[in-house]
């Protein structure tokens, strides 16, 4: 198809802490159980989206196309347009589905039906245009097709623009007028349309060749209020992708199309907040997207919101708030959720302290696939904390963080498995899961294996390896790694 819809930007897996190295407040993931109960009972759409796409990619389940487009179809079912065009495209292009341009056009027709302040809205309106003009699935209807587009177009949709295009080139729908036409296709060439780009090239009208990256078509979309367009353009700018970092636009436009029903620029918004960022002096209002945000269930909102009132730093410390809205996110299916409202209860925030309810909570989102739900409740174990000491029982729950991605449960295990405890004492492994910690950035790991190196315990002594692991662990802010290369220093004079 020719509409092309701006990629989401991809959201950082920022982590809000309550504690150095234990008690972790994380972001969002679902269990799947929990969520087809809301999606088929509660009748809640993102929870569809979300299982259609757990299905569509093989995540957390086994991968099933055809469950998927199930649960992307009760999502648009039930008013989430993205869903709507999402599975649109899979149908028209037989891409996952059998192709059935008939039922496209249906998923198409009814993404277009909906808010004009959903971007998505005018996607769907383009694909159902494309369909109309080619006769594909619906009744040949050029003149209707061109009227699609020109609104699409109007609202800052660039497949929308392109499609114009071609119309005004070829005279389909409306008289030829190769001025327009050529007007049209570089505004959607700078919209990051290439078979826009391709078109001007080819009729000797090409732009010249664009060095600076997509900020500035983004830009160009965004003033056309393209909100998808002002979502990613945030994104590169919080990143410093396009100059240097700048925070304060990128809350700025986190808002506008937060507002707009961008709503992973609601999650995008509450997480740099629970960063405890200063670049809003006034986050009121943004404080208040994340909370409506929160309560529309949008992945995210809730866990991010709930550091929020934990930190104190943007809005008055609520730790009651904070775990009503963490309990919040646990009852709709976030295992995060879960490990958060442990957290509180583990540490007696908001309620009296309860380890025991903390480790109950933190085995349930394990359970689920929680990465550092299953550190904690390894941390717990090791030290007898809600239940008996047993390293024994603890080694698992580190596996579990470690496989899940999480360093700090690597380098646990590691050292269980360097000193013997839980496990059968086995250097060679605690040196590779040591390795695998550092290589995702633990410095206690870069650390604990540059010792091993230097003094060649369980591994072969090498003091290259050993020096470089050090200062990495240095230059991390490893007080004693500094101590020991200044020492090495020392006795190699």
């Amino acid at each position: 198809m020719g509409a092309r819809q701006l990629k989401p930007s991809i959201a950082t897996a920022a982590v809000a802490c309550l504690a150095a190295c234990h008690s972790q407040l994380v972001a969002e993931k679902s269990e799947p159980a929990e969520l087809e109960r809301l999606c088929l009972f509660s009748k809640m759409d993102t929870r569809c989206r979300q299982l259609g796409e757990y299905y569509e990619k093989g995540q957390y389940v086994e991968r099933n196309p055809e469950r998927a487009a199930f649960f992307f179809e009760r999502a648009c079912l039930l008013g989430d347009v993205g869903s709507c065009v999402k599975l649109g495209a899979d149908y028209s292009e037989g891409r996952g589905v059998a192709k059935d341009k008939a039922h496209a056009a249906e998923l198409f027709k009814q993404a277009c039906d909906g808010s004009d302040a959903n971007p998505n809205t005018a996607i769907g309106c383009t694909g159902l245009g494309v369909l109309q003009l080619e006769g594909e699935g619906v009744k040949k209807d050029e003149a209707s097709a061109v009227s699609i587009f020109r609104r699409s177009c109007d609202r800052g949709e660039m497949g929308g623009c392109y499609w114009l295009a071609v119309a005004n080139e070829k005279g389909t729908g409306l008289a030829k007028n190769e001025k327009a036409a050529a007007a049209l296709y570089r505004r959607a060439c700078d919209g990051g349309v290439t078979q826009a780009c391709a078109s001007l090239k080819a009729s000797g009208k090409a732009p010249a060749p664009d060095s600076t990256g997509p900020g500035p078509a983004l830009k160009k979309a965004c003033d056309a209020r393209d909100l998808s367009a002002c979502h990613q353009l945030g994104a590169l700018q919080e990143r410093g992708e396009q100059g240097p970092a700048d925070v304060a636009s990128a809350i700025r436009l986190y808002k506008l199309s937060c507002q707009g029903g961008v709503a992973q620029a609601c999650a995008d918004l509450a997480r740099v907040y629970a960063g405890g960022t200063k670049a809003d002096p006034d986050p009121a209002e943004g404080i208040a997207l994340v909370k409506k945000a929160c309560e529309d269930n949008v992945p995210g909102a809730c866990s991010y919101l709930g550091a929020i009132y934990v930190q104190g730093q943007l809005t008055a410390k609520n730790e009651g708030q904070a775990l009503a809205v963490f309990q919040r996110s646990c009852d709709s299916g976030s295992a995060a959720g879960c490990t958060n409202v442990g957290v509180l209860y583990e540490r007696g925030m908001g309620l009296a302290a309860d380890p025991s309810r903390a480790l109950s909570l933190y085995e349930r989102s394990c359970a689920a696939g929680d990465a550092p739900g299953c550190h904690n409740a390894a941390a717990l174990y090791q030290t007898g904390k809600g239940a008996p000491r047993s390293a024994e029982k603890a080694a698992p729950y580190y596996r579990r963080a470690c496989d899940g991605g999480m360093a700090l449960g690597c380098y646990q295990l590691g050292w269980m498995y360097r000193h013997g405890s839980g496990v059968n004492a086995d250097k060679v492994q605690a040196s590779k899961l040591y390795q695998k910690a550092c290589d995702a950035d633990s410095m206690k790991a870069c650390l604990a294996l540059g010792r091993m190196y230097a003094s060649g315990d369980g591994v072969p002594r090498n003091k290259s390896s050993a020096t470089t692991l050090l200062k990495k662990a240095c230059d991390g802010g490893e007080a004693e790694a500094c101590r020991e290369l200044k020492a090495a220093g020392r006795s190699s004079k």
